[in-house]
């Protein structure tokens, strides 16, 4: 049996008892009738030195749902797996972006599914085992990385649901990341003059524009769709925006070739006339995966440029399908900006200047000690490669 103390001027009574390893627990009861504070206590001790029987989570939940009847004369909530799931994806709506956001529903609704039926269960029911059979059973399925991240996610929302009170423990804890393997990573690399002259021979005109854009600027392609009129000023000589990704506004200095080909583009007045109006229309109608569509089609670009190989519509025997895990590629959009980091880097610009002119999101940039002068930097995009001449100038 538990005992009690009183402390403090309020004379409020503390519980002591022995946990499950023998070691002596103080808790105040907050209670200043002895009664009350001595059941409490009592309860308190079972729930720290459980027995076989009592060890189970439902048990567990029964002790706790007794104790808030018993003082606080209501019954105590419940919430399932698959309510909190979506309760706590709205509080993120104004917390985060949109395709964050997606993301994050992305990732939880395959939780769920791993679930079936025990997604309807009592959020206190859920364990680390949960976890660990969804980690275990993503990993089949898709890379190392793409497992981390969807792990990250749950870690996120079982750490606001132990926060909230609703799990007597975070199940998350303690479930560590899978491994990484040479395999998974994807072999990026950036285009030869050959290759470059393969893709724009199959491209149209806004497609061209987009990839000699994306070489020269080293952008993402939702925030080269995204570009207008106003993003670009050949007379200084520098390409402004916001990046969809860091939120962070990104200054390029423009190579010489990148000058001479926007200048004999055709001009508008208009600031906010979109400089890629497919693409543009294409990110901006949709609030989730918003470069799903301009990645298909960069896709079989390649894949009509002799770049990729093409992939069958259906399932062939023994493949993993569309499920499946994906297979890696050495070339694809983002190898746009992995080319120009790589042509600066290969003609000798330090890092720090090209991580500066691709706008790269590492803290080292961020904190603002390199950032280069505009001399710098218009010496370094010198150096790039002319792709402008593949498409005529």
């Amino acid at each position: 049996m538990a005992s009690l103390r009183q402390r403090g001027k309020n004379k409020i009574w503390y519980a002591l008892f022995r946990d499950a390893k023998g070691e002596l627990v103080q808790r105040t009861t907050k209670l200043i009738d002895k009664r009350k504070a001595q059941a409490l206590a009592d309860e308190w001790e079972k729930m720290a030195r459980p027995s076989m029987h009592e060890r189970s989570a439902e048990n567990m939940r029964r002790v706790i749902a007794d104790l808030h009847r018993r003082f606080l004369g209501t019954e105590m909530p419940t919430m399932t797996v698959k309510d909190y799931c979506e309760t706590w994806l709205k509080s993120k709506m104004n917390e985060v972006g949109g395709d964050t956001l997606s993301f994050y529903r992305h990732s939880t609704t395959l939780f769920l599914k791993h679930l079936g039926a025990r997604a309807e269960l009592d959020l206190f029911r859920l364990n680390r085992a949960d976890i660990v059979g969804f980690r275990d059973a993503e990993r089949l399925r898709v890379t190392a990385k793409t497992t981390n991240h969807s792990l990250k996610v749950l870690r996120m929302l079982f750490r606001q649901a132990h926060g909230d009170g609703w799990t007597p423990e975070n199940p998350c804890e303690g479930v560590k990341a899978v491994r990484e393997v040479r395999s998974d990573r994807t072999p990026k690399r950036p285009y030869t003059d050959e290759e470059f002259a393969a893709l724009m021979a199959v491209a149209d005109e806004e497609w061209r524009a987009m990839i000699i854009r994306g070489y020269y600027t080293g952008q993402r392609l939702l925030d080269i769709a995204l570009m207008t009129a106003a993003s670009e000023d050949p007379h200084l000589g520098v390409v402004k925006f916001w990046s969809s990704k860091t939120d962070l506004r990104i200054i390029v200095d423009m190579a010489p070739p990148y000058v001479e080909w926007v200048l004999a583009q055709p001009s508008t007045d208009n600031p906010k006339a979109p400089l890629h109006p497919r693409a543009f229309a294409s990110v901006s109608k949709r609030t989730k995966n918003r470069t799903v569509t301009l990645s298909n089609q960069f896709t079989r670009l390649l894949m009509k440029a002799g770049l990729r190989e093409k992939k069958p519509h259906r399932k062939v025997e023994g493949g993993p399908g569309r499920a499946g895990r994906r297979t890696m590629n050495a070339l694809t959009c983002h190898s746009l900006r992995h080319s120009m980091a790589s042509d600066l880097s290969n003609a000798g610009v330090p890092r720090a200047v090209v991580m500066d002119l691709v706008g790269h999101e590492s803290v080292e940039i961020n904190i603002g000690y390199t950032h280069h002068d505009t001399k710098t930097k218009k010496a370094a995009v010198a150096k790039l490669r002319d792709i402008t001449r593949l498409v005529g100038g």
